[in-house]
């Protein structure tokens, strides 16, 4: 009898907890701003388990415990008492911690470093830059696994993958052009952004088109307390930043940057030309976020931005009084609207609307006194309409559901041509595509112990007579072993279904989208991974170190390095097709997460091969952005309240390039001067040999102050790029002398050397921002008037 007396006490206690429990959700705070924070760590005290908010600042928890542990590095830890709300609806406000450098509650819980990583702002705007100008993608390259093509690039090579497999997101928003400056910089500023997370593998379902990667960007709502600015200026750019509220409910964010060295540019060229040319390059952007909270369950952003690079050149010709003009534009500009719900506290939803387009512009015309108006116009360009609706349902504390709905409308015009004047001509080449998928995924949280993620994404995507249903399994699963740390498991299969075209320069690079067809078949991969991570030291420090494989099948590229735009009308003519690829890699990264220093050390050690039957006699050869060894170690030092000094340095095996192995002489039979030969190299093995090693040593100050006569906040950013001077190469070339044109030599051989091309030398940069409030604006301006501005004396 005492048997079942004590069995039903454990049924009535059972019962009893899980009547007690409390499913509560809601919102976290920086008190200060009324900015949502990402990653905070809400736990249930009496389990000692919870979970964190999302992208949104957003979190959904099933309590036993009255009282609630909110926690996040650099805020002071807070306590709810869950048991007098009435909606169970929280709005969280965390302070600012005083002594941040003593902070030790960082993180409840052990992260996948190395598959999603994400990197800090303030890393970001600490990391030594050229001219003292932070940037983003730039920043990424600290990170194991991430590359860019070259020095002068920021188009990230990921894990082996090409420069367009990458899916670049701007509050949920794609963008396809994200560079500035021909790579140099990128187009997120990070004045505005409060979030950077990267997915090297293991995308979750939600996200597909792209194989490589998913570099997720969250921008920061704006100052819902006060009006706040800054104005800063560097030798690249001026930029501007404006936020604050509207009303009570409703909070904007602007930004702007403009370079400022065109005049200079124009001015240049024409003293050294003579007034016979005159050339000018610039590029801008500018974004604005509106959010408003209709209540504290339903909140709707507005985002706008327009991003371009331009150059201009004018040419003045004695013969014939010619004139020649030629303009060049290229960017992006996107519009959206989304709604961020929560229907109840297991519900939470976000559904995003937007419009983006991209586009290559280029105008020439010609005039003179035998021609006139001599006009040609060429765009390439891509507009995309997009909906992505994804909900959260919480079923309970060990199991979540996601699901999404995507759809999207492509319409492709890799060719636009046309020629007017005495003789006129117009062709063009356009694409309409439509890519409808749904995404499944169901989140398993066992004991804290075990996660799985098991996910679903399929896709159908059509195009003229192509009709392809793709189905992508998701698998992601962890094991928390404590003290131990977390070994975590991943395979995902993802496709893409358009194709990007790069044809190199400078500063303008000709990128060109193209959909996949029946003829350039959409392209796959599959890739494996296995990590183990680990918090020690009071979670000051974090390890990570993980292997990866990745093959992908049905890549393309393009059959010569350089092509004009006229060969885009027939661009599945210039496309090498049903390419193989394969990746291995290891990845190893120790990051220091706080104190009065902080840094990251990371190392991928990775082989990357390409096959296509065309190319290289159809036999595997190493890939042209694959560097077997990469190393980098990034370190922030707070030597007090004012500087803050800051190193980078990189190691990476050098590119691999094609080798000459001899000379030949070429008959020519269209030449009647009797040089009938010219010499041709003989080429070797493709991508057979190394560049040199790559390493570069780049050092920063901060110096925060205040200005003399307003005493408004500003810093000045002291940045040393490359500091010993090292000449890395670019790029190798054959000559017989130093030059870069290659003379044409006919009927005889001529000496040739190998020559490298290095790009940066050792660069000082310098960089001003101040920073403003409401009442700063109106002392400045309070006595400004007309007739006080008229008379100086006063």
């Amino acid at each position: 009898m005492k048997k079942y007396y004590s069995l039903f006490a454990i049924l009535i206690l059972t019962y009893a907890c899980i009547f007690a429990q409390t499913h509560v959700s809601g919102y976290v705070y920086d008190a200060n701003t009324k900015e949502t924070i990402i990653g905070a760590n809400v736990l249930d005290t009496i389990v000692n388990s919870g979970t964190s908010t999302n992208t949104q600042g957003y979190f959904s928890l099933i309590a036993t415990s009255p009282v609630l542990k909110i926690s996040f590095i650099g805020y002071e830890t807070s306590y709810v008492d869950i048991s007098v709300i009435d909606d169970n609806f929280l709005n969280i406000y965390l302070k600012e911690s005083i002594e941040q450098l003593k902070q030790v509650e960082v993180s409840a819980q052990v992260e996948n470093y190395m598959n999603a990583p994400k990197l800090d702002i303030k890393d970001i705007k600490n990391l030594p830059a050229i001219g003292g100008q932070p940037d983003v993608l730039r920043a990424t390259r600290i990170l194991p696994g991430i590359q860019t093509q070259n020095e002068i690039s920021s188009l990230l090579i990921i894990r082996g993958g090409d420069p367009g497999q990458n899916m670049y997101l701007l509050d949920d928003i794609e963008l396809l052009s994200v560079n500035h400056l021909g790579g140099i910089m990128s187009v997120f500023n990070p004045d505005i952004i409060k979030d950077v997370q990267i997915y090297k593998g293991g995308f979750p379902a939600k996200y597909g088109g792209k194989l490589s990667s998913i570099v997720d960007i969250t921008q920061r709502n704006g100052n819902a307390s006060k009006f706040n600015g800054s104005l800063g200026i560097g030798i690249t750019d001026l930029n501007l930043s404006l936020e604050g509220k509207l009303g009570s409910n409703t909070t904007y964010i602007i930004n702007g940057r403009k370079t400022a060295f065109d005049p200079l540019l124009y001015g240049l060229t024409s003293i050294i030309e003579g007034n016979a040319s005159k050339m000018f390059y610039g590029f801008y952007d500018a974004s604005m976020k509106i959010s408003w909270t209709a209540n504290d369950k339903n909140k709707f952003h507005f985002n706008v931005f327009q991003g371009d690079d331009y150059i201009h050149n004018k040419s003045n010709l004695a013969v014939n009084n010619t004139e020649v003009k030629a303009k060049k534009h290229w960017g992006n500009f996107a519009l959206a609207g989304s709604w961020n719900s929560t229907a109840n506290s297991r519900l939470f939803g976000k559904t995003v609307l937007s419009y983006t387009r991209y586009r290559v512009k280029d105008f020439e015309s010609y005039s003179s006194d035998t021609v006139s108006d001599y006009k040609k116009r060429f765009l390439s360009s891509v507009d995309n309409l997009c909906i992505n609706s994804n909900w959260t349902y919480r079923i309970s504390n060990a199991w979540r559901i996601d699901a999404g709905l995507h759809s999207s409308f492509g319409y492709y015009t890799p060719y636009n041509y046309r020629i007017t004047g005495e003789s006129s001509s117009f062709s063009k080449v356009s694409n309409e595509i439509f890519n409808n998928a749904v995404s499944l995924s169901n989140k398993l949280d066992i004991l804290n112990f075990f996660k799985a993620d098991i996910g679903v994404r399929a896709t159908n995507y059509t195009y003229s007579d192509v009709n392809e249903f793709i189905l992508e399994p998701r698998l992601n699963i962890s094991f928390n072993m404590k003290k131990y740390g977390l070994i975590n498991i991943d395979y995902m299969h993802v496709s893409q279904t358009s194709h990007l075209f790069l044809s190199p320069g400078i500063i303008y690079v000709n990128e060109t989208w193209l959909p996949a067809s029946k003829g350039v078949p959409v392209s796959k991969s599959k890739q494996y991974s296995v990590s183990w991570s680990k918090n020690f030291h009071n979670n000051m420090f974090a390890f990570s170190v993980g292997a990866y494989h990745k093959d992908m099948s049905d890549l393309i590229t393009a059959k010569s390095i350089c092509f004009d735009a006229t060969s885009l009308e027939k661009w599945e003519s210039i496309v090498e097709t049903n390419g193989v690829g394969t990746v291995q890699g290891i990845e190893l990264m120790l990051k220091k997460n706080y104190g009065r220093w902080t840094g990251i050390i990371s190392y991928h050690l990775s082989h990357a091969t390409r096959q296509f039957e065309n190319i290289n006699n159809g036999e595997t050869y190493v890939y042209e952005f694959n560097r077997p060894h990469d190393f980098s170690i990034f370190a922030s030092y707070e030597l007090n309240e004012k500087w803050t000094f800051s190193v980078a340095w990189c190691y990476q095996s050098g590119l691999p390039h094609t080798p000459v192995i001899g000379r030949q002489m070429i008959f020519d039979p269209n030449r009647e001067d009797g040089y009938n030969y010219y010499e041709a190299f003989i080429y070797g093995e493709r991508n057979s040999e190394q560049m040199k090693d790559f390493h570069r040593l780049d050092i920063g100050f901060t110096y925060k102050t205040l200005t003399k006569k307003s005493k408004l906040p500003c810093e000045w950013t002291f940045s040393l790029y490359n500091a010993y001077n090292r000449h890395n190469p670019n790029y190798y070339y054959y000559n017989n002398n130093d030059g870069q044109s290659t003379p044409q030599n006919y009927n005889t051989f001529i000496h040739f050397d190998m020559y490298q091309m290095s790009i940066f030398p050792i660069i000082p940069g310098v960089s001003y921002k101040v920073f403003f409030g409401k009442e700063d604006v109106k002392n400045k301006f309070k006595n400004l008037s007309l007739k006080n501005w008229l008379n100086y004396e006063n």
